[in-house]
């Protein structure tokens, strides 16, 4: 595995413990539904715009969750525009984080998604918690349209 792979996987599993701690494994998550829920999103704010979108991609809507977690949206220039399991986060920077591990990763995150014009890109990643092992996925798509990178950070099993 190379350095800046190792580097991305590492980033990857500090992103998950900011935006998953404490959570319990209550729902099932499966690498399609993860997929789905990040397409859907993208579709929706594509077409409707971020403003619009924002009324639809919420928390209670499973077309944009799976298992505990929900999709989130953040602009190209690290803001997050729509984060239906923690609103206050919604017009916060990157920079707010105060890790640098978690901005190296968001701004990496946010530049692969350009990157990849359109196309969905993922990580995945397994951590051992208490003894069980934990795996993890990251999908994200860029909504050029829009200026905008929708991702999901979801807990597998």
């Amino acid at each position: 595995m190379n350095q800046k792979r190792a580097a991305m996987i590492a980033a990857f599993g500090v992103l998950l413990a900011i935006v998953a701690p404490g959570h319990a494994r209550a729902e099932s998550c499966s690498k399609a539904t993860a997929e789905q829920a990040v397409l859907a999103a993208s579709e929706i704010v594509e077409r409707l715009g971020v403003e619009a979108a924002k009324q639809v991609i919420t928390k209670e809507d499973a077309r944009f969750r799976c298992g505990e977690f929900s999709v989130k949206v953040i602009n190209h220039r690290g803001t997050w525009v729509i984060d239906p399991e923690d609103g206050s986060n919604v017009g916060h920077k990157v920079a707010a984080l105060q890790d640098g591990a978690a901005i190296n990763f968001m701004n990496s995150l946010i530049q692969a998604a350009i990157r990849n014009r359109g196309s969905m890109g993922s990580y995945f990643a397994t951590d051992t918690e208490h003894g069980k092992e934990i795996s993890k996925a990251l999908y994200h798509i860029d909504v050029p349209k829009r200026k905008v990178v929708v991702y999901g950070a979801f807990i597998l099993g």
